[in-house]
């Protein structure tokens, strides 16, 4: 078991990251939120640009009611962008992992074959007499 350990470590220095596993699996239902978010945002946005609108042009001309829509557009765009930068935490990469030397990694290999020989000589027996057994039901 401890020769298992072992090779997990080598293995996690190469950079296999359980973290990085569960982010790739949340990724997609994130994505999908992000996309609903965003279409329910843009529909807002779309109403209040409307309202503004309809409420601007009795009171100035259209013209200036689409450079005041268009401004009031803008600042908002700028304020969510200014938001945006400001709450995104800034991140420390790591320390880098010291590298993993090859013959650290063979040793770790062989460690393992030596204490599971009989293990792995069974699993290659059975997978053999699979792999005949499925080869002779093709011919």
């Amino acid at each position: 078991m401890n020769s298992l350990l072992g090779i997990a470590l080598a293995a996690a220095r190469f950079g296999v990251a359980h973290r990085g596993a569960q982010a790739a699996r949340r990724l997609p239902s994130l994505l999908i939120a992000y996309v609903i978010v965003l279409f329910f945002l843009a529909s807002a946005l779309i109403w209040f640009e409307s309202a503004l609108w309809y409420y601007l042009i009795p009171l100035v001309r259209p013209a200036a009611a689409a450079a005041i829509v268009g401004a009031v557009l803008v600042v908002v765009a700028l304020a969510i962008l200014v938001a945006v930068k400001l709450s995104k935490p800034r991140r420390r990469l790591p320390p880098p992992a010291p590298p993993i030397r090859p013959e650290q990694a063979v040793r770790e290999v062989e460690r393992f074959v030596r204490h599971h020989k009989g293990t792995l000589f069974t699993l290659a027996a059975v997978a053999g007499l699979v792999l005949s057994a499925s080869m002779r039901s093709k011919r």
